[in-house]
């Protein structure tokens, strides 16, 4: 009723397509609310959504009580309307679940704070700095890996992408790194990030952003903890049907 029927969104392009369909459709006000219901066939739904203003936003908390309040006292049309309200309040969760809480990069030095390159000697096979990427639901750690020959000579890198679900996480510690040769380099931290598994995973960020870093996430492993004693879903997009 409040969108289209495809099929189960099957690529990431088309999962992003319907997730914008939400999204847009979390934007209407209770006149457009009405168009869009108008144009599925449903204008006497329609017309009372516009009488008790009912806005995009507020989609996710109707109730059966409500719509019968509103005048729909069809049994079908109550069903086939909390259902997509149901599908919606996912969609809700799943896309502020996404939303990145923080994000941030390696960070690189060259010798001699940036005069030399970075990796220095060795800047022949040198890949992209690391991207990182905190949500409500998992940490993203983006890097290479790199093609080595029989020789030992590197020969190109993939980019590679781990994502840590909060839920998995055990521990979160970080390490100084020492200056390069120069005094006036800066050094740097690792922030370890240690799986149920026993899977470990880096992060290279600067001397004094690693414990920030590393209290960010602590605070969101222990929120989605929180989510999921309360019952409530992961940040997984739900199946469109």
């Amino acid at each position: 009723m409040f969108h289209k029927r495809d099929e189960e969104a099957k690529t990431e392009e088309e999962l992003e397509k319907q997730v914008s369909e939400y999204v847009s459709l979390l934007e209407k006000d209770a006149k457009e609310i009405g168009a869009y219901l108008t144009e599925r066939g449903h204008g006497d739904i329609a017309e009372k959504f516009v009488a008790h203003k009912i806005e995009g936003r507020l989609l996710p908390f109707l109730t059966t009580d409500a719509l019968i309040r509103m005048g729909v006292n069809v049994v079908g049309d109550q069903l086939n309307i909390i259902q997509e309200v149901e599908r919606i309040r996912l969609m809700s969760r799943a896309i502020k679940s996404n939303k990145p809480i923080w994000s941030g990069e390696e960070f690189r030095q060259g010798p001699c704070r940036d005069k030399l390159p970075y990796h220095f000697p060795c800047c022949c096979c040198v890949g992209p700095a690391e991207k990182y990427e905190l949500t409500a639901v998992k940490v993203s750690i983006k890097h290479v890996l790199y093609r080595i020959n029989w020789i030992g000579a590197c020969c190109g890198y993939r980019e590679i992408k781990d994502n840590i679900d909060l839920s998995q996480i055990a521990d979160i510690d970080y390490l100084a790194e020492s200056p390069g040769c120069c005094s006036c380099d800066v050094g740097r931290s690792i922030l370890q990030i240690t799986d149920k598994k026993k899977n470990t995973y880096l992060m290279h960020l600067r001397e004094q952003q690693s414990a920030s870093v590393s209290v960010i996430i602590q605070t969101a492993v222990e929120e989605n903890t929180l989510r999921e004693a309360r019952g409530i879903p992961g940040g997984r997009h739900p199946a469109m049907s």
